[in-house]
């Protein structure tokens, strides 16, 4: 969104995200999430306090230190701080005793460990209650809190169905967009079959019908605030 708007003030901005979805490591998924932040804290904290040029355990706090800080910039909550450790740790992890095996598992199922560990960390930021956070974590596992115990409990009730079935295409089409299947596309339609100008008009006609679906369904919905605005 930043960048589309400064391109019609005649701003060109570097792209923040670079299909992260699709990274093989929690480390190569924070060098495609979220670019410029995280260039931020690498040039002026992580450097600074010596990088990975010191020794294992430096370099553990450092990207601790860095992590910490990085969940404390998203909001002065317990989960952001969480977040941040839980990053922290998997990071250090994959620098230090992970390194080698990280390198020799295939892609597919790098990208889905991958996957599964930063779907388990959205449920830290999201959830600012750590009970609530708590919670949501055991029924991700299969596990529900109740009556004092954790008991086996069904991944998905009538309502978790329903809502997939209702909004199935919604889904499909973020999959679509988290991959770089647009992209491949666009090159071999115009550079190898050279039609550059059926693309452009196609392009352009599925952008604004998608602009135009987005308004309405902001208009529909309730007010959702901005994560950062208080920022």
């Amino acid at each position: 969104m930043a960048i589309g708007l400064g391109r019609i003030l005649g701003f060109r901005y570097l792209e923040n995200f670079n299909y992260p979805y699709i990274a093989r490591s929690v480390s190569e998924f924070w060098r495609r999430w979220h670019i410029s932040l995280g260039q931020f804290f690498r040039e002026y904290v992580y450097f600074p306090l010596g990088g990975s040029r010191k020794d294992r355990h430096r370099t553990t706090f450092n990207l601790l230190f860095v992590w910490a800080l990085t969940g404390f910039w998203h909001g002065a909550s317990w989960n952001f701080l969480l977040w941040g450790f839980y990053y922290g740790i998997l990071i250090a992890l994959e620098h230090g005793v992970l390194k080698r095996a990280i390198k020799k598992i295939p892609r597919g199922v790098g990208i889905l460990l991958t996957l599964i560990a930063v779907l388990f960390g959205w449920a830290l930021f999201y959830q600012t209650d750590l009970t609530l956070c708590a919670r949501q974590v055991l029924a991700m596992l299969g596990l529900a809190y109740g009556g004092g115990a954790v008991a086996f409990a069904p991944l998905m009730d009538s309502a978790t169905l329903y809502t997939i079935r209702t909004y199935t295409v919604f889904p499909l089409i973020a999959a679509i967009l988290c991959l770089p299947i647009l992209p491949a596309a666009d090159r071999l339609l115009r550079h190898r079959l050279r039609l550059q100008r059926t693309v452009h008009l196609v392009s352009t006609a599925l952008l604004t019908i998608g602009v135009a679906v987005s308004i309405m369904n902001l208009v529909a919905n309730s007010y959702q605030p901005f994560l950062y605005f208080r920022f």
